[in-house]
């Protein structure tokens, strides 16, 4: 279902698109575990469904029509929100395994109805104690919860505590041209949801040392003890918001007595020229696939080139 409305103001001046949707897709087709023993781990089945609720909005106008010099803006924001509504009877799937030493069977997100796709679910850390133990937050009825806080969180204390999803998102492009000069650029971002930073879970580890391992500069001023081990929790999740500038190019029309009367025009373009983000990693927008429809999960993602590209085009 999808409703819309198409809008201009001001003889034309101001005009956009707002569309309001919903969308329901049934029998996922999922690869889910088989009880074992059995001859394979894993099957196909067609199970589940899935909801998405979304709004989507673009507003354009002309700043500046004088002749040679304009400059118009394009503004686009969405917002959509996913819910699981059906897991074919199965109560919950674990997925996004963590990876590293001794996070075997670890997993970050659990798919469970009501919840969108991407969601984390985590024990939720509270800092590090005297002796330089990570502390987590545990319920009364688990094994070693001492007042609500224990060094060695149990699977019963997880929580859910965000998810991969931006709240929204935005882009802003720009045209300009100035006489025989004309600039384009886009500014793209996305704002709310987390990433797990599984990089800095393995390799900010005092205890990679011992083994003589590579470890981050952030391990030496952390208040861990030494033979601490590395484990899951919120204390890896991060807040993925983030503003890049996607794209700028600058081009020049040469004249035409210079050309003999042919169109010419040089450019010179970068892509991914900036990154806003609080992210403690290379970049908050990762896609590490590891588990069924895992999302925002960063390890060892190879950073995003900058690249720039010089060109002319010519019409005979």
């Amino acid at each position: 279902m999808n409703v819309g409305i198409d809008y201009g103001l001001s003889n034309e001046r101001f005009t956009g698109v707002i569309d309001v949707y919903q969308k329901t897709t049934h029998d996922l087709l999922l690869d889910v575990d088989v009880p074992q023993p059995a001859v394979v781990s894993t099957r196909l089945e067609n199970i589940g469904n899935l909801r998405n609720r979304g709004i989507e909005a673009t507003f354009n106008t002309q700043l500046i029509s004088r002749g040679s010099r304009s400059l118009s803006v394009e503004l686009v924001a969405t917002k959509e929100k996913n819910e699981i509504t059906s897991l074919g009877g199965r109560p919950y799937i674990n997925t996004a395994f963590v990876s590293g030493q001794g996070q075997s069977g670890q997993y970050a997100q659990r798919i469970v109805v009501g919840q969108p796709i991407g969601s984390f679910f985590a024990p939720v850390f509270l800092g590090v104690n005297a002796t330089g133990q990570q502390t987590f937050r545990c319920n009364a009825t688990s094994s070693g919860c001492t007042n609500g806080v224990t060094t060695d969180p149990a699977d019963s204390d997880r929580e859910f505590v965000g998810n991969a999803n931006p709240d929204f998102t935005l882009g802003l492009s720009n045209r300009g041209n100035w006489g025989k000069v004309d600039v384009s650029w886009l500014w793209r971002g996305e704002f709310g949801g987390q990433v797990f930073n599984n990089t800095a879970l393995v390799y900010q580890t005092k205890s990679d040392a011992l083994q003589g391992r590579n470890f981050l500069a952030a391990a030496l001023t952390d208040p861990d003890a030494l033979a601490e081990p590395a484990k899951f929790s919120t204390r890896w999740i991060e807040d993925r918001t983030f503003v890049r500038l996607q794209n700028m190019t600058v081009g020049y029309t040469v004249p035409s007595n210079l050309t003999k009367g042919h169109q010419t025009r040089v450019f010179v373009s970068g892509d991914n020229l900036l990154l806003l983000s609080g992210y403690s990693g290379y970049d908050p927008e990762v896609f590490v696939p590891n588990g069924l429809a895992s999302r925002g999960l960063d390890y060892l993602s190879y950073p995003r080139s900058r690249t720039f590209t010089l060109g002319a085009r010519a019409q005979f």
